[in-house]
């Protein structure tokens, strides 16, 4: 017969077989009666939350740390030593960051009527989480309810306390943050930590290099570049050229904003729809584009031009294909009383 006394028991898929168990350790806790933490009806709006810093993962997560390293082997150290604060009689609750995060284990230790909210700025991201975010293409809600996230653990003291209590902490593993669980900035510092590690998403070395042929004000291309640009997305895309039929659109004055290199090219210089055709090839081959988008490019494209670039074309039509065509799609349909549309992305094909 297995007694659990308490605690919990982990799967770990990676180490065990089905029907395979272990009993690899445990752990005792001592603790005087009437010195009990959480003090959960002490805690009150305006105390404040103390962050000890962790080294790592620490003890959690490692079946998703598993599934990103997959052929790499790589070891954790997980220490995380703090002194006598809690005989103290100063902290009103501690809470150990484990399984569940930041966002499932502070909770843990406050009643319903409070929460706390705590700055990602005001402590060291470890770069393993990094790692894990960029490599494993894992979101911001996954990372703060899996992983510790820099902190092991935090305890709650009423502001008159925390002078006291820093003293008798060790100054390295402890970050400070006041309080409403809400962690601010989290996606802000963790970017720079995953841009190393973004182009091993999905087996990608390297990044698409699109080309953007467009006609007028630029809201496809706009959209495109603030997603290529936002660090926190990791995009495996782009922009590397932007090609106008018109001069002194504005799409051309978002593509010069953003750094892209603009390129105009007048389809009114060409006697037919081929010789035009040609030389935007020319210029896209030349700026190496591998992806060529059409956003809001007035023009129908030779057949020439899409079987050169067959699979490698794709157009934004602003409706749902096959209902509303052409250049006035939204004004189609609002006229047709549609209860719900969108837009289409598709591959070009000759037809």
């Amino acid at each position: 017969m297995v007694l659990l006394l308490g605690g919990e028991t982990a799967e770990m898929p990676d180490v065990y077989t089905k029907g395979v168990y272990d009993l690899a350790g445990f752990a005792v806790g001592a603790v005087e009666r009437g010195r009990e933490l959480p003090l959960k009806d002490k805690i009150q709006a305006g105390d404040i939350v103390l962050g000890l810093a962790s080294t790592g993962a620490h003890s959690n997560g490692y079946s998703l740390i598993r599934r990103v390293v997959e052929k790499m082997d790589l070891k954790y150290t997980d220490p995380c030593p703090f002194g006598s604060a809690l005989r103290s009689g100063r902290v009103k609750a501690f809470a150990h960051i484990t399984g569940g995060g930041l966002t499932e284990n502070i909770p843990r230790v406050l009643n319903k009527n409070l929460a706390v909210e705590i700055d990602a700025k005001k402590w060291p991201i470890p770069p393993v989480f990094g790692w894990i975010a960029g490599a494993g293409g894992v979101n911001e809600i996954e990372m703060l309810r899996t992983f510790n996230c820099g902190l092991g653990a935090v305890m709650i003291v009423s502001p008159s306390e925390q002078a006291n209590v820093l003293r008798m902490l060790t100054e390295d593993n402890v970050s400070i943050d006041e309080s409403q669980v809400k962690v601010r900035d989290f996606a802000e510092v963790l970017s720079p930590l995953m841009k190393p590690h973004t182009n091993l998403v999905n087996g990608l070395v390297s990044k698409k290099r699109v080309g953007v042929l467009i006609s007028g004000s630029g809201t496809n291309l706009q959209a495109l570049i603030d997603h290529v640009q936002n660090p926190n997305v990791g995009s495996m895309a782009e922009i590397a050229l932007v090609i106008s039929n018109k001069p002194g659109v504005e799409g051309l004055r978002r593509a010069e904003n953003a750094g892209i290199p603009t390129l105009v090219i007048s389809h009114k210089d060409y006697l037919t729809r081929e010789a035009f055709d040609t030389i935007m090839t020319q210029a896209l081959e030349k700026a190496n584009v591998q992806l060529v988008c059409l956003a809001g490019f007035m023009r129908i494209v030779s057949a020439e031009f899409v079987r050169h670039w067959r699979g490698r074309i794709i157009n934004i039509h602003p409706a749902l294909l096959p209902s509303f065509k052409g250049d006035k799609a939204h004004e189609l349909a609002l006229a047709a009383g549609v209860r719900v549309t969108g837009c289409t992305v598709h591959f070009v094909e000759v037809s």
